[in-house]
């Protein structure tokens, strides 16, 4: 077998295991589903399209849906066009996620209203191409941003002055402005990233230092880390129009009646402790491999844009609590809420996103997929085809697996 095949096969296959439990909404991406995730080094970078499969897997509606990362290094749209062919369609997606443009707006010279057209141009082919070749949806991601205190072309030894980085920024944003207006013409879904890209990366230096490299750091300001890539995730997941729903769990403390959405069971109810057992997980934030609260950390930034509201919601709605206040504890941390706020619902994915029941065992699905992604790229070198590395991906694909979390809820009246 061609070892290209086969890496891809095992990718494929690992992102379709997924739990027999079917949600009861209706899946923004239909069961069998093949999503071509196309970009530059960017997209290449895997961080973003990891997260879109870990969400999918662990959050989303339960599809069994293949993703795949064709993101190549340094390329543009106008290069990627003529590889459609041999390169993507062989896979047969049906979806396809579209993000280009960076590598074609970062000169520090201003980019022509013709280039600009021309590249759109291009994009309008690219998705003409896939729509022959069956694919049903088709977002139109619009490039990102350049970090305003890092960005500089590899090519200079200088750093560009403020004046050029304003004006690379000011190329990025006319090519998101092309991107919705092709997205307009041509009847696809359009998913603005640069927009909510520049006002966390705003909010981000303001809170932490404009050394915060929300873009990328000092070897060129344009890669992302974790903190960036989150907010790629964002624009794209709406874009796939993920509801956001998690789950709910209601609870009558009065009576003791309780309900629960599908993907979570209460299991009891005992006096003013709640017994829960999940298997769908809220999408949990994490600071860097170093402890921080920087670029590489997903828990950064969650804070500063909207993705628990519009992405994360596991709602705990309560009734029955006789006063004003009450402290609520899940797991191991508590925070008290009005009561008015706990009839009306609480997202428990917003308010403990530091300490919450599900953090470890995504943290561990999560690490595993990015190992399997490792080792995949280690199996396309010929010199790690062997029988050591073929194991030590089947340790990572068997905890590639949802398990039940159980979890308790405890409500304290205060007095």
């Amino acid at each position: 077998m061609n070892i290209k095949i086969f890496v891809l096969f095992i990718c494929v296959f690992t992102s379709s295991l997924l739990f027999a439990q079917e949600s009861n909404q209706s899946s923004v991406l239909k069961e069998n589903d093949v999503v071509a995730i196309c970009g530059d080094s960017i997209t290449s970078n895997g961080r973003y399209p990891l997260f879109m499969e870990a969400y999918h897997f662990m959050c989303g509606p339960k599809t069994k849906v293949k993703f795949i990362n064709f993101g190549r290094w340094g390329w543009r749209a106008v290069k990627f066009l003529p590889t459609i062919d041999e390169a993507v369609l062989p896979s047969k997606p049906t979806v396809v996620t579209f993000c280009y443009g960076m590598n074609s707006a970062r000169g520090t010279k201003p980019m022509s209203e013709s280039s600009q057209i021309s590249w759109g141009k291009t994009v309008k082919e690219t998705i003409q191409k896939f729509k022959k070749s069956g694919v049903r949806k088709f977002i139109l991601a619009s490039p990102g941003v350049i970090d305003s205190y890092y960005f500089k072309r590899s090519s200079e030894i200088k750093a560009p002055t403020p004046e050029q980085v304003a004006t690379t920024q000011s190329n990025l944003k006319g090519l998101r402005d092309q991107a919705e207006k092709v997205s307009k013409d041509i009847k696809v879904i359009f998913a603005d990233l640069h927009s909510p890209m520049i006002e966390v990366m705003v909010k981000a230096k303001a809170k932490y230092g404009k050394t915060f490299a929300f873009a990328g750091g000092m070897r060129d300001g344009i890669h992302p880390g974790e903190a960036g890539h989150l907010v790629m995730l964002f624009g794209i997941l709406k874009g796939l129009g993920y509801s956001g729903n998690i789950g709910s769990v209601n609870v009558d403390l009065s009576t003791g009646k309780h309900s629960s959405s599908t993907g979570h069971v209460v299991l009891g109810v005992k006096g003013n402790i709640i017994e829960v057992e999940s298997v769908r997980y809220p999408f949990c934030f994490f600071k860097s491999s170093k402890g921080k609260l920087d670029s590489h950390s997903t828990r950064s930034v969650s804070d500063l844009f909207s993705f628990n509201k519009d992405l994360n919601r596991l709602t705990l709605i309560v009734k029955g609590i006789k006063t004003r206040t009450a402290k609520l504890t899940w797991g191991n941390a508590s925070k008290t809420f009005k009561r008015e706020e706990l009839e009306k619902g609480i997202n428990l994915a917003d308010a403990f996103m530091d300490d919450n029941p599900f953090k470890n065992t995504f943290k561990k699905i999560f690490n595993a997929m990015h190992e399997r992604d490792r080792v995949l790229g280690f199996l396309k070198k010929k010199r790690f085809q062997n029988e050591g590395m073929r194991k030590r991906l089947a340790r990572e694909l068997v905890k590639i697996k949802i398990v039940p979390v159980k979890h308790q809820l405890l409500i304290e009246e205060i007095k």
